[in-house]
């Protein structure tokens, strides 16, 4: 038959497909109808992120939490995703320079998400709250930050093997992060 494509075609078909934001029926994912809409990327900047970040801060998480929640929901499942391709392209390995070239991908894969509309950025540095030039002595380095650059809501720390985020990461990052970070997390490969 003329419709015969072998597993290995399909195989390498479902990766172009998933790599490019689409289910297997070509639909296109959660995030990527998200990050595509213009108008809920400026409700979600300018109104909702703001005010429910607020909000969880003061322990008020009402209605419009379950909206953030699944807004933020979809971020992270975007963010994993690349965490999951990146593990793909690098392949099997252990070790520090696993761990970079995994590093290396990842952000390759979250400047994809960025040009497709997603407000993430990959490594960006800072020092005493203010962003700073990569690798400036004493900053800290987020392996992704969420929303605006200069005042991100969330920013995730991405870990390979068995490495984990430590306390001491945390307490650095804290200490040099904007005061709008609500969220510091680990993202590891699967």
């Amino acid at each position: 038959s003329n419709n015969y494509v072998s597993p290995e075609q399909q195989n390498i078909n479902n990766t172009r497909t998933n790599d490019a934001g689409y289910n297997l029926d070509n639909t296109k994912k959660g995030w990527l109808k998200l990050a595509e809409n213009k108008t809920w990327n400026n409700f979600a900047n300018n109104i909702a992120l703001p005010t429910i970040t607020a909000a969880a801060t003061e322990g008020s998480f009402k209605l419009g939490g379950a909206i953030l929640k699944s807004f933020y929901g979809d971020i992270e499942y975007a963010i994993q995703s690349a965490a999951n391709e990146a593990k793909i392209i690098t392949g099997k390995g252990s070790g520090p320079v696993y761990g970079t070239n995994v590093h290396t991908a990842f952000k390759e894969q979250i400047n994809l998400l960025q040009k497709q509309g997603l407000s993430v950025s990959p490594e960006v540095s800072y020092l005493d709250g203010i962003r700073v030039n990569y690798g400036t002595p004493g900053s800290v380095r987020a392996d992704v930050v969420v929303g605006d650059i200069d005042n991100p809501s969330a920013i995730f720390d991405l870990k390979t093997g068995k490495a984990k985020l430590t306390p001491a990461e945390i307490t650095k990052y804290k200490a040099n992060l904007p005061k709008s970070v609500k969220t510091i997390k680990e993202i590891k490969p699967k």
